[in-house]
């Protein structure tokens, strides 16, 4: 039995700064990005006359709210000294961290839900996910390899500084936003129209303590073995398999959901 009054959290590792060079490079290229998409979806605004996509891609810039909280949960470590902030709740969270954010779950998930809104078949939905995964790790990697940040507490399926489970807990958000978006559009009339703001930090929330559970809790265990650290990371990748099974048969055209509403309208 654990003694509650010894509990210690595994600690980060200590000595490191934040590298300036990298950090600007990350920084200008990040605001790039962001600069990119808020052209694109004011032209989609200016064309569908519908402001969904300048709503998706502030509510991907305000989903880094939660970025402070999954670092703690999931033992992901920013170096302080040197680093710009861009907020700071539960810890420091770094300027170029918030073009990913406004990108990744703003942006993309805008993209996704336009194709969706199309009709995509399961196969096209899984070719979907695999490009949410090659965008994390695309950026990811070389972000870690210039040290702007470490994964620590000897994390399993550690490739290159980047556990693997972060890809499911990670891309879950998305998917939610455009199940939701797809599914209870009729909800987002009107003055609700606002509320998507905020769904983007809503289901990434949701998605990565969805997921993440057993991972993160299997870290935050002083006495943890890494055997039981692997067993939590194939839970939290088995969860977040299931979760996107059944959210594609939310999305997809061939899915349950599309295949009772046809159903319903024959009948």
């Amino acid at each position: 039995m654990m003694d509650a009054d010894r509990f210690t959290p595994p600690l980060p590792p200590p000595g490191l700064v934040f590298p300036q060079t990298p950090q600007l490079y990350a920084t200008v290229i990040m605001s790039t990005m962001v600069a990119a998409f808020v052209v694109y979806a004011l032209l989609q605004w200016y064309k569908s006359r519908s402001p969904l996509a300048p709503l998706l891609l502030l509510g991907g810039a305000l989903s880094y709210l939660n970025e402070p909280i999954v670092d703690v949960l999931g033992l992901c470590w920013h170096p302080r000294p040197g680093q710009w902030v861009a907020l700071q709740t539960f810890g420091p969270a770094p300027l170029w961290g918030l073009g990913i954010y406004t990108v990744f779950y703003g942006g993309m998930t805008y993209l996704m839900l336009q194709q969706a809104q199309r009709g995509i078949t399961r196969r096209q939905f899984w070719i979907g996910v695999l490009a949410f995964f090659i965008v994390d790790i695309a950026c990811e990697l070389p972000l870690i390899g210039m040290g702007l940040y470490h994964y620590y507490g000897e994390p399993p399926f550690n490739f290159f500084g980047l556990p693997a489970y972060w890809l499911f807990i990670n891309t879950l958000g998305p998917l939610m936003t455009v199940a939701l978006l797809l599914r209870a559009r009729a909800y987002f009339g009107g003055w609700r129209m606002l509320l998507i703001a905020l769904l983007p930090m809503t289901t990434d929330a949701a998605g990565s303590i969805a997921s993440g559970w057993p991972i993160f809790s299997a870290l935050n265990t002083p006495e943890a073995t890494m055997a039981l650290k692997v067993i939590a990371a194939l839970s939290t990748v088995g969860i977040g398999w299931v979760i996107m099974d059944a959210l594609s048969k939310l999305i997809c055209s061939d899915g349950a959901y599309a295949q009772q509403q046809r159903s319903i309208q024959k009948g």
